[in-house]
């Protein structure tokens, strides 16, 4: 399979495995495309936790499944992911405002749902032909196959081989329990055109004059894949060393929406615009139309107060986040009395207290290095009894791998 063929993975996995990645290609100048393409499948074949769903009673052990494992340490604690960040004010790309009304959503996210070739046939004949007349190409010839892979579904096989859409590489797949999706690509930074507009992304804007900016595109895309997606949010994603990673713009139906906030995609459809950066300078711009297959559920819940947050998070009642064990047990550990931040994250459409102390690690640009570790934002069964429990298992765990 083409690096290409992975491409409508991109935006499905976390940003920081691709943020890695890129800095990792930056070093080693690896081939761009090929580094992108293996750390997006990569981190989607190893991070595809269970959802909750409405009707479950949701315990800690619940909560912990969202994760591919936790390791219990106390206070302090080594259960948190790092977050590294130009200064404090950009940690707003990576959480959301706390609700101010004493209620948050819990989605319920159906991964077992499965997509229809039929409505697949249907959503890539219109996508493909949008986007490629879009920047004044004829849609190609394809096939449509079995994806013979862990999330099933289809992808399509173009019949001729070097197909580029006025340079641009198009795809379109479809994946059980996420949805189905078409990406236009273009390699070579800025100078993919769209109906005469210039996808192009001035990073000196704020962010409100950064979506304004995108306006006209907006309607340009909506009009030719028929679709109201009125809104427009602009997302910064910044490397494991804090430089620029990518820009992300979202045609949504809600701007406040959790738009694919943790890899989940909550929101039924959008529209994502992706700049893809190396050192300041734009190295891919793609358009990815995304529909999920089932739209996500969700409930009301009242949330837990601040106060009874930081006293789960002082008691260390906390999850970390990490895709791997042993990762998060090697870390230093961290006290988070005095936190710096604390924002509503969402991870599997379950909503957290995501509390941040930098760590004053900060990096040679000085760019600065925090802690994120997380809460659950509304009351969980169990928690005592769960981590009182992690307490031995993590004691034996140690000893094993020591």
């Amino acid at each position: 399979m083409t690096g290409y063929k992975l491409l409508e993975k991109m935006d499905l996995c976390d940003e920081k495995y691709v943020a890695h990645a890129a800095e990792i290609k930056r070093k080693t100048a690896v081939k761009p495309i090929i580094i992108a393409a293996v750390a997006a499948a990569l981190a989607v074949a190893v991070i595809l936790p269970v959802a909750l769903r409405l009707s479950s009673r949701v315990t800690a052990s619940d909560v912990a499944a969202l994760f591919s494992g936790d390791v219990y340490d106390g206070t302090p604690t080594k259960a948190y992911v790092k977050v590294c960040v130009p200064d404090i004010t950009e940690l707003d790309y990576d959480c959301l405002p706390l609700p101010d009304g004493g209620t948050v959503k819990v989605y319920s996210i159906d991964r077992g749902a499965k997509v229809s070739k039929n409505e697949f046939e249907k959503f890539a004949g219109n996508a493909i032909s949008a986007l490629c007349a879009g920047v004044g190409a004829n849609a190609p010839e394809y096939v449509i196959e079995k994806r013979e892979r862990y999330d099933g579904g289809y992808t399509i096989e173009l019949a001729d081989k070097t197909y580029k859409a006025n340079g641009c590489y198009i795809d379109a797949g479809a994946a059980d329990g996420i949805g189905y999706s078409a990406i236009l690509f273009h390699a070579d930074g800025g100078s993919l055109t769209f109906d005469g507009i210039n996808v192009k992304a001035d990073i000196s804007l704020d962010d409100e004059s950064l979506a304004a900016s995108f306006e006209p595109l907006r309607r340009a895309l909506c009009g030719r894949l028929g679709v109201d997606l009125p809104e427009i949010r602009v997302k910064r994603v910044y490397s494991g060393w804090g430089t620029l990673s990518s820009v992300c713009i979202d045609f949504c139906k809600e701007k406040n929406a959790d738009i694919a906030m943790n890899r989940e995609m909550i929101s039924d459809e959008f529209i994502r615009v992706i700049f893809r950066f190396n050192n300041d300078r734009i190295e891919s711009t793609s358009i990815n139309y995304r529909r999920a297959v089932k739209p996500s559920e969700y409930r009301e819940e009242k949330t837990i107060s601040l106060a009874e947050a930081e006293e789960l998070l002082y008691k260390g009642y906390v999850f970390g986040g990490h895709v791997c064990e042993l990762c998060m047990m090697e870390q230093t550990a961290v006290d988070f009395e005095g936190y710096d931040k604390v924002g509503l994250y969402y991870y599997e459409g379950f909503p957290f207290y995501a509390f941040f102390k930098n760590l004053n690690l900060n990096n040679e640009n000085g760019s600065q290095v925090y802690a994120r570790t997380l809460v659950p934002a509304i009351k969980v069964e169990g928690m005592e009894k769960y981590f009182e429990k992690q307490i031995s298992e993590h004691g034996r765990f140690a000893e094993i791998i020591e």
